[in-house]
């Protein structure tokens, strides 16, 4: 299983949602997002990518290894090695997401 964290307001439909578990949910302290804590497969994690908004991504952690989701592109790094998410930053980037926000924190 995967760990992730789920923004509410990157989905579509919040109904997808249900089909996952969810371990927490909470609300940003420095914006309006409400934050979904989850444990996922990988087949939940592609099932996930089509609810997604063209704008936003998500990503899940397990170990070292991390899955970049974006609503048409998935990418699978290690969180140790930067050389493996130049692909997923230039990916985000074109589609308009700040470098800055591309961090991939995990636990």
């Amino acid at each position: 299983m995967y760990k992730g964290i789920i923004v509410e307001q990157s989905l579509e439909d919040i109904s997808i949602l249900k089909s996952v578990q969810i371990l927490d949910v909470e609300n940003s302290t420095d914006s309006d997002w409400v934050l979904y804590r989850v444990n996922v497969n990988e087949d939940e994690i592609k099932k996930l990518a089509g609810y997604l908004k063209e704008e936003w991504y998500m990503h899940f952690w397990k170990n070292r290894e991390v899955i970049v989701v974006f609503r048409n592109k998935i990418f699978h790094l290690n969180y140790d090695d930067k050389s493996t998410w130049k692909d997923a930053l230039n990916y985000g980037i074109s589609h308009g997401i700040a470098e800055e926000q591309l961090d991939f924190p995990i636990e």
